[in-house]
């Protein structure tokens, strides 16, 4: 448990597994939505968290140095968490950190294994549920608020990511 004790002192969550293993955590993930879908019995649940959490285990953490306080990485990440839903951009990023557009993307896709782009997304996308639970905010003024432009836009990024509409997730989340 010791990658969940580290995220709780303020490390971010991020681990680089090696690549002949990403396959397979996917599909751990892939099925553990499906089991959670069919309402699967918890000891079904457990075995498949255990695996993933195993996974997690035997990955590369990246290190404080690469990902700290200290690193235009850090800093960019932070920025991303603090201000993602300002509608923010790859050029917004970097300037904060001091960095060309094009040197802080290579930076971060290759210290993280995601792009800038995909990082905002994720802090906007997460809002997003928190708003679709404890709000009775329109998506549309979900959207807005969040820095999107195009509602569309938004509930195709949404679904990417959820696969489901955000209106089809709140009232599911709501149901149970």
């Amino acid at each position: 448990m010791q990658p969940f004790a580290q995220v709780r002192q303020g490390a971010l969550p991020i681990v680089q597994l090696p690549a002949e293993r990403l396959a397979w955590t996917q599909s751990l993930f892939k099925q553990l939505q499906t089991e959670l879908e069919n309402n699967s019995p918890l000891e079904v649940l457990h075995a498949l968290i255990t695996l993933i959490v195993h996974e997690a285990q035997q990955g590369h953490h990246l290190s404080d140095k690469q990902l700290g306080l200290e690193t235009r990485i850090g800093k960019a990440l932070r920025f991303i968490e603090q201000h993602s839903q300002q509608g923010i951009s790859l050029k917004d990023v970097a300037q904060a950190v001091h960095l060309s557009p094009a040197h802080l993307a290579t930076k971060m896709k290759n210290t993280t294994g995601y792009s800038v782009g995909q990082w905002i997304n994720k802090y906007r996308l997460t809002t997003a549920c928190e708003y679709l639970i404890n709000t009775d905010n329109t998506v549309e003024h979900i959207a807005s608020e969040l820095g999107w432009k195009d509602v569309t836009h938004f509930i195709r990024q949404f679904k990417k990511a959820h696969q489901i509409t955000p209106a089809a997730w709140r009232r599911q989340q709501r149901a149970h």
